[in-house]
């Protein structure tokens, strides 16, 4: 192309500032952020199953339940040795604690309250973590090791759980129980 006044002709101008260079990378990085917010609106993580009132126990525990558990639970905190261990395996079991926790729906259903049967379990977890602790700076023996071991299997049955805290609580209760 040649400029009519100076019979020149016109150069294309260079981008010497990267403003075209520039441009893209800001555009690319425009499409990689909105990629990223898409992905987190749209990411839906494996949710656990809902629970079958088949899988639970016929029965609840027994009435009074809760006060033996809390009971448990101080004996367990205050690294007894007077632990009622078959109460504290039913407390980690928790399809029991599932079915202890059942209620009425106003429809009619009766599901149980997975929050609150959790949270014994949870709360059972990090009261044997407590147990070890005080036991072992005691430097007391266990009297029963067969009793201990049912526990650890119990614990590692609750470290196979989809329920993330559950799982967390389970494993860091496993690896206080080994040391």
């Amino acid at each position: 192309m040649i400029d009519p006044s100076s019979k020149t002709p016109i150069m294309p101008q260079s981008d010497e500032n990267g403003f075209v260079k520039r441009g893209f990378y800001l555009l690319g990085a425009i499409a990689i952020l909105v990629a990223v917010v898409l992905s987190i609106i749209f990411y839906k993580p494996d949710q656990p199953q809902p629970i079958d009132a088949k899988e639970l126990p016929a029965n609840a525990s027994k009435p009074g339940w809760k006060i033996r558990y809390n009971a448990a639970i101080t004996l367990l905190r205050r690294g007894s040795d007077q632990v009622p261990w078959p109460i504290v395996r039913e407390m980690l079991d928790e399809k029991q604690q599932l079915k202890n926790s059942e209620f009425n729906r106003p429809d009619g259903r009766v599901i149980p309250d997975e929050t609150q049967a959790r949270s014994f379990v949870i709360a059972t977890l990090k009261a044997l973590v407590e147990w070890k602790r005080q036991f072992t700076d005691a430097g007391k023996k266990v009297a029963d090791a067969d009793v201990l071991s049912a526990v650890r299997t119990d614990v590692e049955l609750l470290a196979k759980s989809s329920i993330p805290e559950l799982h967390r609580q389970a494993v860091e209760t496993q690896w206080a129980l080994a040391k």
